[in-house]
């Protein structure tokens, strides 16, 4: 049996949720819940694009940006939409492990804001 990516999205809500008894653990639930949510959106994504556009990842280029562009280059506006908010999360993911200063606000907002997109994208492979 396959795993399910999908559960990462779940871990991620359990990581935003975990009481913390130091500011810098609480930063890295945020990170850890983003970078999650993203991969949780990515591997369903990219099963879909496999399962039902026969997509085949590329050797040797950027992954993330190749299924972003196969879903962009799509006629379904629902494909379309899909590659925008992965897009936006694949930022948001990008920034949480490699920026090393995020304002605390801006964190809090991008983990919020990062986890509703993660929970609507899951929702729309669903009606492909």
């Amino acid at each position: 049996m396959s795993f399910n990516w999908a559960e990462y999205l779940d871990l991620a809500y359990e990581l935003e949720d975990i009481p913390v008894a130091q500011p810098a653990g609480r930063e890295a639930h945020q990170r850890a819940a983003l970078s999650r949510a993203y991969y949780a959106v990515y591997h369903t994504a990219l099963t879909i694009a496999k399962s039902k556009d026969q997509y085949v990842e590329p050797g040797g280029v950027s992954v993330h940006q190749h299924l972003i562009a196969h879903f962009t280059r799509s006629s379904d506006p629902l494909r379309q939409n899909i590659a925008v908010d992965l897009r936006r999360l694949l930022g948001y993911r990008r920034e949480a492990d490699y920026n090393n200063f995020i304002p605390p606000v801006l964190l809090a907002q991008r983990s919020v804001i990062g986890l509703q997109l993660a929970t609507h994208l899951l929702a729309k492979p669903a009606r492909l």
